[in-house]
């Protein structure tokens, strides 16, 4: 998954983070630069930035160049200024929300107190997402280095390949289903074309509907797990246990295929069982009938 690390950063905490990501995870990085560049020493530091971001300003940027259609997944970095997202973050926000809203997203804050948990949640506001896949904070990755902080942000991006190799495996398995009960079906119908001439037509186009009823379910199954990883609410979310993941936050990924539940099964025999009936009931009504015309 091709991946676009979006960041800002204006004592070098982020920017460490985002190298470091992006090292680990071969992605690709933008930094960007408001066109009046916040103070990063004395009281203008805290005064200014903390004043723009409660009151959402929305600074211009420096040009960039991106074409955002190339990436998957776009990780958002930023310092965390009086609990809240940095301006220039707010300003490519809204440059790029509805392409944005299309894409796997994931962020980070740095922070030296406190206030990241209410910067995730005006980042998302800013997105117009209920969730974002994967979150982290970084307590001063440069000013502060030190190894538990390195394995942090590397455990970070373990969690990352890991959900890359699971939806690898979710869509191999779904496609083998598919293809399994296209076979099973394949054989049904090779079955009915053998029966009596009268009955043959009926079948074939019963059985091909049936087929047809499959693919469609579990097609239209795909797509709303994806909706609804989309969609789903913050109470997808629980935090990681492990000492090196402290701080790092997930959604849960529901698996259609893994997580099968009575209504799903319902569903597929419904798809399955209903023009079989159909069927049957067409070439009981064709034997009955020529039987008693034969009489």
């Amino acid at each position: 998954m091709k991946t676009l690390i979006v960041y800002y950063s204006l004592e070098g905490n982020t920017e460490y983070a985002a190298n470091r990501i992006a090292e680990k995870l071969g992605a690709d990085t933008l930094r960007l630069y408001p066109v009046k560049e916040y103070k990063s020493t004395g009281a203008g530091k805290f005064l200014d930035g903390g004043r723009d971001a409660m009151r959402g300003v929305k600074p211009e940027l420096k040009d960039y160049d991106v074409n955002l259609a190339k990436y998957d997944r776009i990780i958002i970095g930023f310092p965390v200024w009086a609990s809240n997202i940095a301006p220039p973050i707010r300003t490519f926000v809204a440059e790029h929300r509805g392409t944005l809203k299309r894409k796997e997203l994931v962020a980070f804050a740095c922070q030296g107190g406190s206030g990241a948990e209410k910067a995730f949640k005006k980042l998302k506001q800013e997105l117009g997402v209920d969730m974002l896949s994967l979150e982290a904070v970084f307590i001063s990755p440069k000013q502060k280095r030190s190894l538990e902080t390195d394995r942090m942000i590397d455990a970070f991006c373990k969690l990352i390949v890991e959900s890359d190799e699971g939806e690898q495996k979710e869509t191999t398995a779904e496609k083998n289903f598919v293809e399994e009960t296209a076979k099973a079906i394949a054989k049904v119908v090779a079955f009915l074309a053998a029966l009596p001439k009268f009955g043959a037509e009926a079948g074939g186009k019963a059985a091909g509907a049936a087929a047809g009823a499959v693919k469609s379910g579990i097609e239209k199954g795909s797509e709303k797990v994806a909706e609804k990883r989309s969609n789903a609410g913050a109470s997808d979310f629980d935090w990681s246990t492990p000492a090196n993941s402290k701080g790092i936050k997930r959604s849960r990924q529901r698996k259609y295929l893994t997580h099968w539940n009575y209504k799903k099964h319902a569903k597929l025999c419904a798809a399955v069982y209903v023009p079989l009936i159909a069927f049957d009931m067409t070439v009981s009504y064709l034997i009955v009938k020529k039987v008693l015309d034969d009489l």
